[in-house]
């Protein structure tokens, strides 16, 4: 199993339940938080902070096998 440091719009979707359009906007919503310009990426670890999830948790989410059984 592969970790990254970087937090991707999928990801967002799989933990929120959001559309793609929806996660893109929070990942730009904490880059202009933090000053970042719109090519610079968003660490897992900033955007746990800035919206108060434990990271931790949101690893073991993130990269847990997904289950391709929905065909």
């Amino acid at each position: 199993m592969v970790q990254r440091l970087f937090i991707r719009t999928d990801d967002i979707v799989r933990m929120d339940g959001c559309s793609s359009g929806h996660a893109s906007r929070k990942i730009n919503q904490v880059r202009l938080c933090l000053g970042k310009s719109k090519k610079k990426p968003v660490t897992i670890s900033e955007y746990c902070q800035y919206w108060e999830i434990n990271p931790d948790t949101a690893e073991k989410f993130l990269f847990q096998p997904q289950n391709n059984d929905q065909l």
